[in-house]
């Protein structure tokens, strides 16, 4: 059986715009897991992680052109 598509490997003919799309929605869903977790009252150091984590999401976003909404 051959496996039809994949799932969570992004392909590696992966457009500019494409991949900017894909880093938003990985930095939404990283921003909204670093939310629950420091409401859940996560340990600094949890939080530490998971913001490093989202400032490197981040410099790559913004490496491809990425821009943030004004809130």
């Amino acid at each position: 059986m051959a496996l039809g598509e994949y799932k969570f490997i992004v392909p590696a003919t992966e457009s500019d715009e494409d991949k900017k799309e894909r880093l938003k929605t990985e930095l939404i869903s990283m921003e909204e897991h670093y939310k629950m977790q420091e409401d859940a009252g996560a340990s600094d150091a949890k939080l530490d992680i998971l913001a490093d984590n989202i400032e490197a999401k981040r410099t790559e976003y913004e490496a491809v052109g990425g821009t943030y909404p004004e809130l």
